[in-house]
């Protein structure tokens, strides 16, 4: 699996999480089964589920930052969800969170396709995003997004 910085987790491209929540925090904090109802009313979401002493999430974390900053496209939401401040929540049968990081598309509410198992670079997530988006035939060619 690629990702966005070298082996032991440094060298990071997109900098340090402070520096890229200089200008404002662009992946949303879900907090709680409420907050993710809301996020899930848009069309599409992409979710982090993770937990904050997984050493696989602290190398996602700017990347996931970086794709929240970056994607622009209409009703989309980059969220993420502490597992650790939520585990009820994360241990529900509907949700089934056992592995962390794991990375879950939604459309309309609902979850699509199987969890992210690509590549953890923005550009990867990125076309990721796109794929759902033109499977859903929600997206178009005059959608696009900062590389």
């Amino acid at each position: 699996m690629v990702h966005d910085h070298d082996s032991e987790g440094g060298n990071n491209i997109h900098g340090t999480i402070e520096s890229l929540h200089a200008d404002g925090v662009h992946a949303v904090d879900i907090k709680g089964e409420e907050g993710l109802k809301e996020v899930l009313k848009n069309d599409f979401a992409f979710v982090d589920f993770y937990a904050p002493w997984c050493i696989w999430c602290q190398r996602l974390e700017p990347a996931w930052e970086r794709l929240g900053e970056t994607t622009s496209f209409p009703s989309t939401v980059i969220g993420k969800v502490d597992c650790v401040e939520n585990a009820e929540m994360c241990r529900k049968k509907e949700h089934g969170i056992r592995a962390f990081p794991t990375l879950r598309m939604y459309h309309k509410g609902e979850k699509w396709g199987g969890d992210y198992k690509g590549d953890r670079t923005v550009q990867a997530m990125k076309e990721f995003l796109v794929h759902a988006r033109e499977e859903t035939e929600e997206g178009g060619e005059e959608e696009k997004f900062e590389r």
